[in-house]
């Protein structure tokens, strides 16, 4: 916001909304991305408040390092027809501070640029995924009106990749949008030895670690590893919960690899340091993705990272370098709508990948693990 009109003074210490429909304790990369930044932010002296519809749990919970206003968003009509509640809300709330930081072109992203317009705040909205960007919205008039008004009102437009900028220039000017991608910590995401590639052989070792919805794929890597049951000695830890555990239960059985598939579900980030520790790589198979900051972590770890082709990925996993990269999906062409099923080739081209990594030579995994923790 450095213009001719408006100039700041950046040793000035700032009080920040941030609004985000979900937070912690509900895991996912934009729930961490909002406490990492708000921790960050709070560590610079600045004065931090989040407004989300996540409800807490019992006794204390992740995150809770700043002032929390929870309140129920059912992410439907009914919030919309609570609009005047929510202005209040949020007017209130805003009053005395510099900026409103919304996350995703989503209903607190709608508000917070109303709020911004009758209070002479700026705003800042930034584009964790396609959210209101995806085709599977075009139906709903009510999102498309938030992402209209969203993108158009805002003042700055973060994109945390480049397909997303692109996305994003469809629905506003190229001068609001920067590209800011996600970061991660890489003093608590740090691995305490060297990993050992020794046993991969006898044992590949992989994990999945990501929401269980259809566009992480992770029902992708299930039917992938049952195509190789017999000609791979894998073990496969799935270490998240979501609506798609039913159908990747279902194709756990189908493939008749229960005895070598373990649904850990949601874990604490310490618990999930000391899993990945004994992981030799971990599956990204969505159909979109902006920059996952689960992937970031598991990097940081020192994993090798098995992404494919979609979203930010072709960014910073450079293939057969810091990682691998499977071409099954098309170029630039992102979307929440996954299927239930791919083509026997998608499925072919991710089996075929995992057998030539388990047969690579120690050293050079090594050298794969180390870059990709650099």
């Amino acid at each position: 916001f450095n213009d001719n009109k408006n100039k700041v003074d950046w040793s000035k210490k700032m009080k920040i909304l941030l609004l985000q429909e979900t937070y912690l304790p509900l895991v996912g990369g934009a729930e961490f991305h909002v406490f990492y930044l708000s921790k960050s932010l709070i560590s610079l002296g600045h004065n931090v408040e989040i407004v989300t519809g996540a409800q807490s749990k019992q006794g204390k919970n992740d995150g809770e390092i700043c002032t929390i206003h929870r309140h129920r968003i059912s992410s439907g009509r009914k919030d919309f027809v609570l609009l005047p509640v929510w202005l209040y809300r949020v007017i209130r709330y805003s009053l005395g501070k510099d900026v409103l930081h919304a996350h995703y072109s989503s209903f607190l992203a709608f508000v917070s640029v109303i709020v911004g317009k009758i209070l002479r705040k700026k705003t800042i909205i930034t584009l964790h995924g396609l959210g209101t960007l995806d085709s599977s919205v075009e139906h709903s008039l009510l999102w498309k009106m938030y992402r209209y008004f969203s993108l158009k009102y805002a003042d700055k437009i973060i994109a945390t990749s480049i397909e997303m900028a692109e996305v994003a220039a469809r629905f506003t000017t190229n001068d609001k949008i920067s590209i800011i991608t996600n970061g991660v910590d890489t003093e608590m995401f740090s691995p305490t030895f060297e990993k050992d590639f020794n046993n991969i052989k006898t044992k590949f070792s992989l994990a999945t670690l990501r929401r269980l919805v259809p566009k992480n794929g992770v029902h992708f890597a299930v039917d992938a590893l049952g195509l190789v049951n017999k000609q791979l000695s894998f073990s496969l830890q799935i270490i998240g919960d979501g609506n798609a555990r039913g159908l990747i239960e279902k194709k756990i059985k189908k493939h008749s690899i229960e005895d070598k598939v373990i649904m850990i579900g949601e874990l604490q980030h310490s618990d999930v340091i000391k899993k990945l520790e004994g992981i030799h790589a971990v599956l990204f198979l969505s159909t979109a993705e902006s920059t996952s900051l689960a992937a970031l972590e598991c990097m940081s770890m020192g994993c090798i990272v098995i992404a494919s082709n979609a979203g930010a990925f072709p960014q910073f996993v450079k293939g057969g370098k810091n990682g691998f990269l499977v071409d099954i999906f098309e170029e630039g062409k992102s979307d929440y709508n996954a299927p239930e099923e791919l083509e026997l080739w998608q499925y072919e081209k991710i089996s075929q990948l995992l057998v030539r990594i388990k047969n690579m030579d120690t050293a050079d995994l090594k050298r794969i693990s180390n870059a990709s923790r650099e």
